[in-house]
């Protein structure tokens, strides 16, 4: 336990690092009220009570679609594109004019169920989306005789999904939208993971640098004692610093918008989880996107703990660790010819796993022995090898290390 305060103390528990992680939670708590702030509607002289009326459309319209009320809203989008375009001004209008902002958002909701059933207007070939293209597939396969192979495997199992779901209905979700868009890579990658790094980055190599290094490895405790605690403080590090950027976030939005609605609306209810085959309610996927944001920070303040025992000094452990972070996000610009031989690096590197949108806001599944795996599930395989193989790598790297 007192290896463990030490090692606390030396990244986060003191003045300077305690500073700075108050003006970060600060910063996040800025960019959650923004963000909340942002897609509020605003009460004006000419609408004195216009979030009144918005809250009143939005209560008034909850459930299954209606198609009048769609016709009606389309109607009046479509008039409002005619008078103010698709610019800024159309944006000033529907956060100044409830009608406007709940028609353009039951546009949306229609367009939605209309995805749901018919998918889009161009269909990737080897991932269809919507109910009937998805029956016509199944349709195909079965006349080709291919109900054993893995097409006809995961196309049957995503209907079964769909049809379980169902369409999405329209619900108010209050600030939850806003919540999600903290999961943005801008923002965890260079607001949550690089700071990260920086803390992370002294924890082997201020021994190093205060020439400690040779007494450390001969102490009573031993190696092994150290790097645990080394190992634990990492742990602790990560997890504080990823509860703080999600709750920080989360005081922010309160302030700015403090609508808790939606928390027991299905999650289809989002935009950003519109098509997301995920049986859950808005609360239980607040919960579960804030535990994987610190199962993923985790994995990464480990990683970064393995890259510090092997560097001299706390700049090059930095370095390496921000290093690690822009080639994985970079990746991504890779050629499509590449992608079958790198995809392992372009979907699962430390920036790719903290997204908790793209993990499980889509359908991309992985071929495992002819078996549909999801993006999900394969996520979390890689994080529990990648954590263990970073605790494993440092106690070998220690082991290893000679008394200067």
């Amino acid at each position: 336990m007192k290896l463990l305060k030490y090692e606390m103390k030396k990244l986060l528990f003191n003045k300077a690092r305690l500073i700075l992680l108050v003006l970060l939670f600060g910063l996040y708590g800025f960019l959650g009220f923004i963000l909340s702030t942002d897609v509020e509607i605003k009460n004006t002289p000419g609408e004195p009570k216009a979030a009144t009326i918005y809250a009143e459309l939005l209560q008034k319209n909850r459930g299954a679609i209606n198609q009048e009320t769609l016709i009606e809203c389309q109607e009046i989008v479509k008039a409002a594109v005619a008078e103010y375009g698709k610019g800024e001004e159309m944006y000033r209008q529907q956060r100044t004019n409830p009608t406007l902002k709940f028609a353009s958002k039951y546009v949306d909701f229609g367009n939605q169920i209309n995805l749901y059933w018919n998918g889009p207007t161009e269909q990737n070939p080897s991932n269809i989306l919507g109910v009937y293209p998805i029956q016509k597939k199944l349709g195909e396969l079965e006349a080709s005789n291919r109900t054993d192979s893995y097409e006809y495997k995961y196309y049957k199992d995503r209907l079964e999904l769909e049809k379980q779901i169902s369409e999405p209905v329209f619900e108010n979700t209050g600030m939850w939208s806003a919540f999600f868009l903290m999961f943005d890579w801008m923002f965890v990658v260079f607001l949550l993971l690089m700071a990260l790094t920086f803390f992370i980055s002294p924890l082997f190599t201020q021994e190093v640098r205060t020439e400690m290094d040779s007494i450390v490895l001969c102490s009573l405790k031993g190696r092994r004692e150290i790097v645990t605690a080394k190992l634990l403080a990492a742990t602790l590090t990560s997890s504080i610093l990823a509860a703080g950027y999600l709750g920080a976030s989360l005081i922010g939005m309160i302030i700015g918008s403090g609508d808790f609605s939606g928390l027991r609306a299905p999650a289809r209810c989002m935009d950003i989880f519109a098509q997301a085959p995920l049986d859950l309610t808005v609360g239980t996927l607040v919960i579960m996107s804030i535990l994987w944001l610190l199962l993923s920070t985790v994995v990464f303040g480990l990683a970064l703990a393995f890259i510090s025992c092997k560097m001299k000094n706390q700049s090059a452990a930095f370095g390496i660790g921000i290093a690690v972070l822009l080639a994985g996000m970079m990746s991504g610009n890779i050629p499509k010819n590449l992608y079958s031989i790198l995809w392992p690096i372009v979907d699962f590197h430390f920036g790719a796993l903290s997204m908790f949108n793209t993990i499980f806001g889509g359908v991309k599944t992985y071929n495992i022995l002819g078996t549909p795996v999801s993006y999900g599930m394969m996520a979390f395989v890689v994080c529990f090898i990648l954590g263990t193989l970073a605790c494993l790598l440092t106690y070998i790297a220690q082991k290893k290390r000679s008394v200067l």
